[in-house]
């Protein structure tokens, strides 16, 4: 409509002949849109819907949403990372403390039989190592 116009003010009025046009080119580029489309970790899509003239914007959107999507993928995994590392530290140090008490036991059980033993044959001193 501001393109058949701008055409007809042409002949009578240059400046409104161009202005009209270029009124009808800014309308025509709005109704071309760009989107955006994106899938969170749960996977749920969403998307952005911009005019073509914001697709600089758009493309800003996006890098920064892949950065916010790569730093928490990157944080779970040091989560998991470290939770794993805890859980092996727990096994190692529950590990050593069994393998104490059995060594405690079993120096128990033989201080046990020595102490029996000396008391059998007199003369010998009973000492605990």
């Amino acid at each position: 409509m501001f393109l058949v116009a701008g055409l007809a003010f042409l002949s009578d009025s240059a400046a409104v002949g161009i202005l009209l046009p270029l009124l009808a080119a800014a309308n025509l580029a709005n109704t071309m849109s760009a989107q955006l489309d994106f899938v969170n970790q749960a996977g749920g899509r969403n998307s952005v819907k911009a005019s073509i003239l914001e697709r600089d914007k758009l493309m800003q959107l996006e890098q920064k949403i892949q950065q916010l999507v790569f730093a928490d993928v990157e944080g779970q995994r040091h989560r998991e990372s470290m939770g794993m590392a805890q859980k092996q530290y727990t096994a190692q140090a529950n590990s050593v403390l069994i393998q104490r008490q059995m060594l405690d036991r079993q120096r128990d059980a033989a201080w046990a039989s020595h102490s029996v033993e000396s008391r059998k044959t007199p003369g010998q001193p009973c000492r605990k190592p």
